[in-house]
């Protein structure tokens, strides 16, 4: 799934047919060699992501974050890529595991906290979160239906079913974003792990 910048708006949060193992301590690497290496700043986005996620109580997965090239046995890289514009793009789980590669791009412009809530949704893709606003893409100008892309789109009971600018997993971004986990992405991740 792609991460654009936008207007922000969402419906609920919801979850594709796959998740992560439950109690999976999953280590991920921020790729540092070459062309694809991650910034000062998008590396200090990476670890404040990953804090976001170790912080929360009653989830039963963990991060483990280290830095280097070496990313063949790592569960997830997060490295730079050379994608149009400025977000980041991500898979989802498969086989009880985490999607591995995460892309940024165009972002060392703009401020750590919104590298870090690009950082942070991505993953949440590699996890099993869909776009709150898969269906409508409202946060993106767009009236378009991403439909369930083979993965599906399961709401999470306890999300909230009206406007929420705030989630993490919105289709799109803004300049002002805070890099945070709002209230529904928690109950979100805690229900899902």
């Amino acid at each position: 799934m792609d991460l654009e910048i936008g207007m922000g708006i969402t419906d609920r949060n919801y979850r594709t047919n796959n998740l992560v193992s439950q109690g999976r301590n999953i280590s991920i690497i921020g790729y540092t060699g070459g062309s694809q290496a991650l910034s000062s700043k998008e590396r200090t986005a990476l670890q404040w992501a990953v804090a976001n996620y170790n912080r929360l109580s009653g989830v039963s997965i963990s991060f483990t974050l280290t830095f280097g090239t070496d990313y063949q046995n790592k569960d997830m890289v997060v490295y730079r890529g050379s994608g149009g514009g400025a977000g980041g793009s991500a898979g989802f789980p498969s086989g009880g595991l985490p999607n591995k590669y995460v892309q940024i791009y165009g972002l060392n412009n703009y401020d750590t906290n919104v590298i870090e809530h690009v950082i942070t949704h991505e993953i949440g893709h590699s996890v099993g979160f869909r776009h709150t606003d898969w269906e409508t893409r409202q946060s993106c100008g767009q009236n378009s239906n991403e439909g369930t892309a083979g993965v599906g789109a399961i709401a999470i009971p306890g999300t909230s079913s009206g406007y929420n600018p705030n989630s993490i997993m919105v289709a799109c971004f803004s300049c002002g974003e805070n890099g945070e986990f709002d209230n529904d992405d928690i109950i979100g991740l805690q229900y899902m792990y």
